[in-house]
């Protein structure tokens, strides 16, 4: 099972940043955590955030993809920032919006189209 919460290390690598490049962290880590408090809101009653190893009836454990789909969420969010108005500008294409979801990230945290079908 994967460490439940990602840490602000495990976002750098996967934003391809220097471990040691500390400029931007309090506002990545800022961003790292909302990101973790919707994952666990989202997937509450499903995914057992307090023992992730040894989940309790019912619920499953925090597995690579969850992992992996919170920190893209931070880094969806990270770009989000510095596009309040949703649009990013390039050299190359010129302004393009920024898309408002991701399947990727659903996929990974198991939400929106790709959430685990539930009984009444």
């Amino acid at each position: 099972m994967a460490a439940w919460p990602p840490d602000l290390a495990a976002l750098k690598v996967d934003m391809r940043m220097d471990a040691d490049d500390d400029r931007f962290n309090e506002a990545l880590q800022v961003t790292l955590d909302a990101a973790v408090a919707y994952v666990e809101r989202v997937r509450k009653g499903e995914v057992d955030f307090d023992n992730p190893d040894t989940p309790g009836a019912g619920l499953v454990g925090v597995d690579d993809d969850l992992v992996l789909g919170t920190l893209r969420y931070a880094r969806r969010l990270d770009i989000r920032r510095d596009s309040p108005s949703g649009m990013v500008v390039t050299d190359q294409i010129g302004a393009t919006p920024v898309a408002g979801w991701d399947a990727d990230i659903e996929k990974n945290l198991r939400i929106g189209r790709y959430a685990p079908m539930r009984f009444a």
